[in-house]
């Protein structure tokens, strides 16, 4: 069990001062809150009876608009506050109960989220100031980085830097100072920069430009920490709240005189070895990171995740000079304690965590007239699902969802009924904030559809008011505007810009009436202030709008160009936050014809009365009334996979099938083309017919073919019928023809013998016929499609291999395939682009750069003298980097063996299958971060950075010097002999789980390196007898049950 084990188990000597951090962000109340609140006051009264110098800090979202925070407002709420105020007056109100939890604790200060000013500045000023209706916060909000002095709700709030936090309960400053055991600790806030659009902070402005900037950021703050500094003080502790944990690990090393990080905002959770966690959660990042500082002094980073599921505990010593001392920091005493039964009675054992005056119990007190309003909404049943509804942060923020499906197709549901010419629903995915649905009690914890509430008559599968508002708790009203074809291509670009695993962009977009895919490894947009976009984005690769049954009804982008005028005219649904220009999304500047439907008399009151009309909430509602109002009728698709996903299709997990021929003309059988001409044909019908992209149609078959040459030029809008009666059989026989033509935009068309299709010409349009066909592409880009036979195509352009063994051999115009059989591809030394389907491809790289997209079966990419970019799919396979550097291979979820070649290439391991990832002779990086399977890392002869995944996975050093940081699994690292001079440093080795083997050493090479061992700053050591170091990062002492 951890507990109060002392500081001087680990470091061996006791430091001059202890500390002891509590701190937790991200509390976010929402329907789990409502349990979790009492267990974490529990748990925080008993942690801070161990160590006397006891510092609690809250770093921002301390509360969000939810139905919790909704129910803080009812008055029934107020006697329960003024029981724990011990007043007559004061009064409910939002926020309200969530800041007498901060109070209830003991919190010293709190740092400025994002979540705090979604509802507006006012809001802030009415739950954190003292009056006589509510007693506010008894402790100071901080944030350096943002001036307050134009905002008329909290410029009265804005007192000086630096001062005592005792002294200014309710107050705004960038520091505060808090005394503990008679030192001085100094506090600085920090909020994220892109403020502005992600929340509603009115006047309140930024010191630095609304992009994520962390050398600007620390200019700005480096003189608060200076000014805290000169006044004696050498403790101090960043409160920072920027989004994304990486963004503080950046700005430590912008950093001078910080000793502590707590990062919030990305609901990333750092634990040790021996922290319990909560079924399902996994750590992201080790409790704490050790740091370094702009000048090389130590930092300690820490993060922790959302909505009070765990409270936590940094114990830390510092010399008598004020310097921190990491070796201090004890995994049996420091790290996240969960808000569970288990986790409270763990610290309690015998004794009640709820005694009468206990936090435990004042707590419950505060939260069951909350939890009586909620249950009460529990009892309004909307509709039904079969399904669990994924509304998980990092799912819509990363990938399509079901439930992201759900609620943009509710908007265009509304959308429509008052404008029936709505064709595209936009949301961010930032807006949802919760699933709908349960987990089971099991060790699996499966998602399954929303449990039954016996208590609120609620029954299995019922989709209730309560869990509409939970998950859409910012109830956004909806907008129409209309954008142009290009400026859509434009909003979805900056919905994926922001794209990169591991990361939560809120603007990623929820979609319904449109499909599109987006290559991550594509030039994200990027957007100034104006709107304008100064750098185009690249990752769009192709959208079309859609049908209900998912068919295209128009092509807007094909292979990254648009499709007909990009001035036509869309109608759009999104939320007015969006249309206003939030989360970047710049309708303000691209719409036009804008109408507001909050309250529009045009909408009918409907089915539910719950929220307002043409609110989000309330279209979801009224679809659900609609589309599922029984069991009988409940919603059942299942949410799917990134490589499963239809409407955003993500072109690193799965191949592109947005414009693919089920969706373009479902009931044709073969090939098709887009470009010099539309393939269509109905289903049974005799003839091929081929009309060019005008869609003129002069009738008739076109005399002047022969088997030889296409003698006569084809006139614009010309139609070509052929059939049985074709003059020289080209289709009409199986006899072997050749059919040649020199002009440019030829159409030529292969039959069922061994067809040669020759365009001298540019920009041509080749057809293979149901034989084997050879197809040469002309000296430009064209078109070539093969069939059922098995294939050869020369040239470039775009490229449909059709089913069959085929052979692809690529020029240097820059070609896009996509790969539908059992192909050879040769690429060439132009861009290419290649994509497979089902089966296996083998694919040789050119001197230029090659983009492999695989598809469900195993494939093998040979990289050339250029590099390459792989996305292994599902299908998995063997893919080598090219010899030109910076290749990038990303496994897929088939599992794959990944080799690199050269400087800068980049290996990525995703999925649950074992994937093999090899380094070559350059300095590479090979990254498990997105799988759970049982990989295997080899370094390299050059520099290699490896970072492991959350499976059990063993990891080969190379010849080089190499740095692992193993992950949450058991972990393996093998040390072969060979290494001269190298030095091999394992970044988060946890002795007891993880363990290291030499091999080719003498047979006491365990007990021989361990007597090297050497430890400084925190860090051990090691010598082997080749020269070799091992280092291993935040380890104090060694033994010998730590190697095989």
């Amino acid at each position: 069990m951890k507990g109060p084990q002392g500081i001087e188990n680990v470091s061996g000597s006791i430091s001059a001062y202890t500390l002891q951090l509590i701190h937790q962000s991200d509390l976010e109340a929402g329907l789990l809150a409502t349990q979790r609140i009492a267990q974490s006051a529990a748990i925080v009264d008993r942690l801070e009876d161990d160590f006397a110098n006891t510092l609690k800090i809250i770093s921002g979202d301390a509360w969000l608009p939810s139905p919790f925070y909704a129910a803080e407002g009812d008055a029934s709420v107020a006697a329960g506050l003024r029981a724990f105020y011990g007043n007559t007056t004061q009064a409910a109100g939002s926020a309200r109960v969530s800041v007498a939890y901060m109070n209830l604790i003991g919190t010293n200060v709190a740092s400025f989220g994002n979540h705090e000013f979604d509802a507006g500045t006012a809001q802030i000023a009415d739950a954190i100031r003292p009056s006589a209706t509510n007693a506010g916060t008894r402790f100071p909000y901080l944030s350096a980085n943002y001036d307050f002095s134009n905002d008329v709700s909290l410029r009265p709030a804005i007192t000086a830097d630096g001062q005592e936090a005792s002294a200014i309960p309710g107050r705004i400053a960038g520091s505060a100072v808090v005394t503990i055991g008679g030192e001085r600790i100094g506090v600085v806030g920090a909020t994220t920069q892109i403020l502005a659009s992600i929340s509603s902070p009115g006047l309140v402005t930024g010191r630095t430009p609304n992009v994520d900037d962390v050398v600007a950021l620390a200019a700005v703050l480096q003189p608060t920490i200076n000014a805290l500094i000169a006044t004696g003080i050498n403790k101090i502790v960043l409160s920072s709240h920027l989004q994304q944990f990486q963004l503080e690990t950046a700005l430590a090393a912008q950093l001078t005189g910080v000793d502590i990080i707590i990062s919030a905002g990305s609901h990333a959770l750092f634990a040790d070895g021996q922290d319990p966690l909560r079924a399902g959660d996994v750590a992201a990042a080790a409790y704490p990171l050790v740091l370094a500082d702009r000048v090389g002094n130590p930092v300690l980073q820490v993060n922790s995740t959302a909505e009070y599921a765990y409270v936590n505990r940094l114990v830390v010593g510092f010399d008598a000079a004020g310097n921190i001392q990491p070796a201090t920091v004890n995994p049996a005493t420091s790290g996240v304690y969960a808000t569970t039964d288990a986790g409270v009675a763990a610290l309690y054992g015998a004794a009640n965590p709820y005694a009468a005056g206990s936090k435990g119990a004042l707590a419950q007190a505060l939260v069951a007239p909350v939890a009586n309003v909620i249950n009460v909404k529990d009892g309004n049943v909307l509709g039904f699902t079969d399904v669990f509804l994924n509304g998980n942060r990092l799912d819509v923020r990363n990938q399509e969802t079901n439930l992201g499906n759900v609620t943009a197709d509710a908007n265009l549901f509304v959308g429509r009924i008052v404008d029936p010419t709505v064709a595209v629903s936009i949301k961010n995915g930032g807006g949802i904030r919760d699933v709908i649905g349960s987990f089971t009690t099991d060790p699996s914890s499966r998602p399954i559809p929303p449990a039954a509430n016996v208590g609120a008559n609620k029954p299995n599968g019922g989709v209730s008011q309560l869990d509409i508002e939970n998950s859409l708790r910012f109830n956004n009203n909806l907008s129409l505007v209309t954008v142009s074809a290009q400026n859509l291509v434009r909003l979805i670009e900056h919905g994926v810009a922001a794209y990169r695993p591991g990361t939560t962009p809120g603007q990623f977009p929820q979609i319904g009436g449109i499909e599109f895919s987006f290559d991550p490894a594509g030039v994200a947009q990027v957007t100034n202030a104006a709107g304008v976009v100064t750098t185009p984005g690249t990752r769009v690769r192709n959208l079309a709008l859609v049908n209900d049954d998912g068919s295209v009804r128009e092509v807007i982008l094909q292979n990254g160009q648009i499709v007909g005028d990009p001035a036509r005219p869309i109608r759009t649904i999104t939320l007015d936050f969006q249309a206003n220009g939030g989360d970047g999304y710049r309708f303000d500047v691209y719409g036009s014809n804008r109408i507001d439907l909050l309250n529009n008399p045009v909408l009918p009151d409907g089915q539910s009365t719950f929220a307002a009309r043409g609110t989000e909430q309330d279209a979801l509602a009224e679809f659900l009334r609609v589309n599922a109002p029984t069991a009988a009728q409940a919603f059942n698709l299942a949410d799917t996979g990134m490589s499963e996903d239809l409407r955003t299709q993500n072109l690193a997990s799965r191949s592109d099938a947005i414009l693919s021929q089920a969706q373009m003309m479902p009931a044709f059988t073969g090939a098709r083309a887009e470009t010099a001409a539309f393939v269509q044909r109905a289903a049974g019908a005799p003839v091929l017919t081929l009309t060019s992209a005008t869609g003129a149609n002069v009738g008739g078959a076109v005399a002047g073919f022969s088997n030889i040459a296409l003698t006569t030029a084809p006139t614009t809008g010309s139609t070509v019928q052929v059939g049985q009666g074709f003059v020289g059989g080209v289709l009409g026989s199986n006899n072997a023809a050749v059919l040649t033509s020199g002009f440019n935009g030829s159409v030529l068309v292969g039959n069922a013998g061994r067809s040669t299709l020759i365009a001298n010409g540019n920009n041509s349009t080749l057809i293979a016929g149901s034989g084997d066909t050879t197809l040469f592409g002309g000296p430009a880009r064209s078109t070539m499609l093969g069939s059922g036979g098995n294939d050869t195509i020369v040239g470039g352009g775009d490229i449909f291999t059709g089913g069959g063994a085929n052979l692809v051999a690529l020029n240097g115009v820059g070609s896009t395939v996509a790969a539908e059989g059992r192909d050879t591809i040769i690429a060439s030394s132009g861009t290419d682009l290649v994509g497979a389907r089902t089966s296996g491809v083998l694919v040789f790289g050119g001197a230029g750069r090659l983009t492999f997209v695989n598809g469900s079966g195993p494939s093998t990419v040979s990289g050339g003298a250029g590099s390459v970019t792989v996305f292994g799919g599902a299908g998995g396979g063997e893919f080598f980097a090219g010899f030109g550097g910076n290749s990038s291979i990303v496994g897929g979820t088939g599992g794959a063996t990944m080799v690199g070649r050269a400087n800068g290439d980049q290996l990525f391991a995703t999925g649950a299958a074992r994937n093999v990832l090899i380094a070559g002779a350059g300095n590479e990086t090979l990254s498990g971060g997105g799988s759970t399977g049982a990989n295997i890392y080899v370094a390299g002869s050059g520099t290699t950075a490896v970072f492991g995944g959350a499976g059990d996975e063993t990891f080969f050093a190379g010849t080089g010097s190499a740095s692992f940081a193993g992950g949450a699994g058991r972990d393996l690292f093998v040390v072969r002999s060979g290494g001269t001079g190298r030095t091999i440093t394992l970044q988060d080795f946890s002795a007891g789980q993880d363990q290291v083997s030499f091999q080719g050493y003498a047979g006491n090479a365990i007990p021989a390196a361990l007597a090297t061992a050497s430890t400084a700053g925190g860090s051990t050591t090691i010598s082997l007898t080749d020269g070799t170091r091992v280092v291993f990062s935040n380890v104090g002492s060694l033994s010998a049950s730590s190697f095989v």
